[in-house]
C-alpha cells in the first residue's frame, strides 16, 4: 500500500500474544470474582461466561471502557442471590483495582523516570 509492505506476525508470535491475552483476561476475571460477595452461587468458570458477555457488550457499545454497559450486563446476569448494592460495590472496586491502580503506578513510575533523566542531564 503506497510503497509500504505489511507482514503478518509469525505463527509463534501470534500464539504468544494469544497466550498473554488469555492470562490477562483470566486475571481480570479472577480479580472481579474475588471482589464479589463470597455467597455467590457461581464457580469461577460460570462467572467467566458472564464476564465475557459483559466485556463483549461493552466493546460492541463503543462506550469508552464500556463504562456503565459492562456493569449493567454483570448486574443483569448475576444470580438473584447477589444483591445489586453488593455487586455494584464490587464492580466499583474492580474498576479501581484493574484500571485506576495501574494508572497511578504508571504515573509514579513515569515521574521517577523523568526525575532520573533530569538528574542525568545535570550531571
Amino acid at each position: 500500500m503506497r510503497g509500504q509492505t505489511f507482514s503478518f506476525p509469525s505463527f509463534r508470535l501470534s500464539l504468544k500474544q494469544i497466550g498473554i491475552s488469555l492470562v490477562d483476561w483470566g486475571l481480570a476475571i479472577a480479580v472481579l470474582y474475588l471482589l464479589l460477595p463470597p455467597s455467590i452461587p457461581l464457580s469461577y468458570f460460570g462467572f467467566a461466561g458472564i464476564y465475557l458477555l459483559a466485556m463483549i457488550a461493552g466493546i460492541v457499545s463503543n462506550v469508552p471502557g464500556g463504562l456503565g454497559v459492562f456493569e449493567t450486563v454483570i448486574l443483569l446476569l448475576l444470580p438473584s442471590e447477589v444483591t445489586a448494592p453488593a455487586a455494584l460495590g464490587s464492580l466499583i472496586a474492580y474498576r479501581g483495582v484493574y484500571y485506576i491502580l495501574p494508572l497511578i503506578v504508571a504515573v509514579v513510575l513515569l515521574g521517577l523516570y523523568e526525575i532520573n533523566q533530569r538528574l542525568k542531564v545535570r550531571s
